[in-house]
């Protein structure tokens, strides 16, 4: 899946697409947080977000143990995982 000219949110549709081996979404205007469901896309290869304006938590379960900090370069609203090169998510209880 590859796109350009989105913006919004990620959208819903995606979730459903299991067995899909690669997502570009790169160099859009998506914002909103990436979906927690997204740890479920087993067969996942390939996921490039960069630069979009997503923001929250990087996922840290499923595919996403494996990706690299390429996948999500140019989100500047974007905390998780010290291997992402982004900052820490604060906790909520704080």
């Amino acid at each position: 899946i590859g796109a350009r000219f989105l913006s919004g949110h990620i959208p819903q549709q995606l979730d459903h697409m299991v067995n899909v081996e690669a997502i570009d979404l790169s160099h859009n205007k998506l914002l909103g947080e990436i979906p927690k469901s997204w740890e479920k896309l087993r067969h996942i290869k390939v996921l490039d977000l960069s630069f979009n304006l997503l923001e929250g938590e990087i996922p840290s379960g499923g595919k996403f143990a494996n990706l690299s900090t390429e996948s999500f370069l140019g989100n500047y609203a974007l905390c998780g995982a010290r291997k992402f090169h982004v900052p820490l998510c604060l906790d909520k209880t704080e």
